[in-house]
């Protein structure tokens, strides 16, 4: 006959011997990519991204010249006329940098320099060891812009196709 301790012991070995032969399937219903739209001044109309490239603080080229080249969020998924802008998961802020042509501007206008610079907190949770952790983002705030004004159109990231989460001004 078992002694109690030796019951609870056999219970936690089995059901440990059950969570680590787990596959992950696993899919996080949060976003690390915000999706950016741009706009005139005084206007919702949204406009194309027309600027040649945007990269990352880090120099990282995520678009070029009308394509995406890094994305977690495919091009079908995302809203016509914006762009989804990779966090940096190891960090509370992100900058991003476009270059050339401003949305909407005319063919002859001089290219810019535009910065954008996030702080977000990140949220961890563990899922299983198989899996990992999802990072959720919360309280997006814009540190630095150089457009006329920024707006933050919604501050949690729930991945929708639907959903702009940062609107930039010029």
């Amino acid at each position: 006959m078992m002694k109690p301790i030796g019951k609870v012991f056999s219970l936690i070995i089995s059901l440990l011997g059950l969570f680590a032969c787990e596959d992950c399937i696993f899919s996080s219903r949060y976003s690390n990519e915000p999706i950016v739209r741009f706009y005139r001044k005084g206007s919702m109309r949204a406009l194309a991204p027309s600027f040649d490239s945007v990269q990352t603080g880090k120099g990282i080229t995520i678009y070029r010249s009308g394509r995406i080249l890094y994305s977690s969020i495919t091009s079908e998924t995302t809203l016509p006329n914006s762009l989804a802008l990779p966090l940096d998961p190891s960090r509370d802020t992100s900058a991003f940098i476009f270059f050339g042509r401003r949305p909407g501007a005319p063919a002859n206008s001089l290219p810019q320099r535009d910065t954008l610079i996030l702080r977000y907190r990140r949220i961890l949770n563990f899922i299983s060891p198989d899996c990992g952790y999802e990072q959720r983002i919360e309280n997006l705030q814009i540190l630095k812009n150089t457009y006329d004004s920024a707006q933050i159109a919604a501050r949690n990231f729930i991945l929708r196709s639907d959903t702009v989460h940062i609107r930039l001004f010029w």
